[in-house]
């Protein structure tokens, strides 16, 4: 990379890029990219390609409000995969930022200043393949001749093995049957083509996964109904679904790792922090030691003249306690599978997680309970108990959590729903709900991109009405494009690196009920 230390990286403001686009009216689920820095920024489609980096200013702060202009501009672009006339779309869309939006006129001002043409404040027709009309696949490397040759020599002839968890994967490669009584208004996806034009569904073999018959979790009773919300006829769904909760197959239980041990030992110290400490209370009727201040403004109302009688007079400790109680709600798709480090998968890390996490609530006192969830179609919603609320966390919990496998996909709106209905039944003043999740929902059916974004946002604002406090924590890097509409600017966080779970999952939880 070839900048100055005033460039600004697109990563510094992607959450504020894509904030701001929302805040102007502008689609929700719109996700930002970014493209080499040359190319300049367009739109296309639900994607806004932004540079990777901007160093044409001088000065980082123009350099972070050219972003920010390119934002605005983009979002008032209409149709922009209809203009021809780009010079006259762009100067009307600058026309039509500086009348909807008067405070970035100072704004434009500068930039044009700083920049002289106003040619690098327009956006620009987003770049296409020669073959196909399919948006362009932008390197942010270069490339040799030598090396793309290469690259397309070995495309013609090789096999390729992919892990296909979701959907939207397999679609790429093969015709998929799927229920289309919800998709009957979604254009179907032209068929993906190989190399020199051959079908890559004639040349693609794959599994699908599925946990082993002989270590399923044996169910709960006969399943809950839980309703799911259809935003295109802006109706819910009564008892669409069926959640079936599971208990874990296990032999006995599990001691905490070995590895874990000093970890959790130091998490323990620093939450008995947070237990509230007894609280001396002055001015009550009975206690262990008189209260001075009392006796002496009683002596002194009487030498007045005063008649106040002797009552109120000592001081007594009493224990306060941290009213709350917590459920983490963890992702068990089969996603999760996927590698971390050569020797950590996803999966992994959430076992190690949730370990911590509930040693680390042991030295608290609070109320808490562990549950997973993945699903097969809305007829096989998967709810599993590791740890209930009215249960202690011992070896039996611990080796449920520890015999967790991957497994299925991610409807989570009606797990959430499930988990708000055991949340509720706590009878405390806050009640927070952790969401683990490792990408967006989806399900093998119609559960996928808009429905299944648009279901879960129901369902957390329901989790609200409720009282109950949701907060996602997610590993998908992509996730601050389109968790703000799911959970809010400040009810999500996203982990750069998986790993960091561990760490960040109890401090989270301290910092988001360290008042209460």
């Amino acid at each position: 990379m070839d900048f100055s230390s005033d460039a600004v990286l697109l990563r510094d403001v992607e959450r504020t890029t894509a904030t701001l686009f929302r805040a102007l009216g502008r689609d929700p689920l719109l996700r930002v990219a970014a493209v080499r820095a040359d190319l300049g920024a367009w739109r296309d489609g639900d994607v806004l390609c932004l540079p990777q980096w901007i160093d044409a200013c001088g000065d980082a702060a123009l350099n972070r409000e050219l972003y920010l202009w390119f934002v605005a501009l983009a979002a008032n672009f209409d149709e922009p995969e209809r203009i021809e006339d780009w010079p006259a779309a762009n100067a009307a869309a600058v026309e039509r930022v500086l009348a909807r939006h008067p405070g970035f006129a100072r704004r434009h001002a500068r930039l044009l200043a700083a920049l002289g043409d106003p040619a690098r404040l327009h956006l620009q027709p987003a770049p296409r393949r020669a073959a196909g009309g399919a948006r362009a696949a932008i390197r942010l490397r270069e490339e040799d001749e030598s090396a793309r040759e290469e690259r397309r020599r070995r495309a013609s002839t090789v096999t390729h093995t992919v892990k296909m968890d979701k959907p939207a994967a397999m679609a790429e490669f093969i015709r998929v049957a799927r229920d289309t009584r919800k998709d009957e208004d979604e254009p179907a996806a032209p068929p993906t083509t190989g190399a020199e034009g051959t079908s890559a569904s004639a040349r693609v073999r794959f599994d699908i996964e599925q946990p082993d018959a002989a270590h399923e979790d044996l169910p709960v009773g006969e399943g809950v109904l839980a309703d799911e919300w259809d935003y295109r006829k802006r109706v819910l769904l009564p008892g669409h679904c069926l959640v079936q909760e599971l208990i874990g197959r296990t032999a006995g239980g599990e001691p905490l790792p070995e590895r874990l041990r000093k970890h959790a030992m130091r998490l323990r110290h620093q939450f008995a922090s947070l237990v509230p400490q007894r609280q001396w209370l002055r001015g009550q009727p009975d206690g262990s030691e008189p209260d001075l201040d009392a006796y002496v403004r009683l002596h002194a109302d009487r030498l007045a003249g005063g008649r106040e009688r002797e009552q109120n007079l000592y001081i007594a400790q009493r224990n306060r306690e941290r009213d709350l109680s917590c459920m983490v709600l963890a992702d068990l798709s089969l996603s999760t599978e996927a590698r971390v480090s050569p020797a950590q998968c996803v999966i992994d890390v959430i076992r190690d997680s949730l370990m911590l996490f509930a040693e680390a609530l042991t030295a608290t006192g609070d109320r808490f309970g562990l549950y997973g969830f993945s699903s097969q179609t809305r007829a096989q919603v998967r709810f599993h108990r590791l740890k209930e609320f009215s249960a202690a966390w011992d070896d039996t919990a611990r080796g449920r959590v520890a015999g967790l496998k991957p497994g299925f996909y991610t409807r989570i709106g009606p797990a959430l729903r499930h988990a708000t209905r055991i949340l509720e039944r706590q009878d405390t003043a806050l009640r927070v709900l952790l969401v683990l999740t490792d990408g967006k929902p989806h399900d093998i059916d119609y559960y996928e991109e808009r429905y299944g974004i648009e279901d879960t946002r129901m369902a957390v604002l329901e989790a609200r009405r409720r009282r109950i406090k949701p907060f996602c924590i997610t590993i998908d890097r992509e996730g601050s494009n389109y968790l703000p509409h799911l959970f809010g600017p400040n009810g999500y966080t996203v982990l750069r690196r998986p790993e960091d779970l561990t760490a960040r999952l109890p401090m989270l939880y301290a910092q988001l009920t360290g008042q209460n």
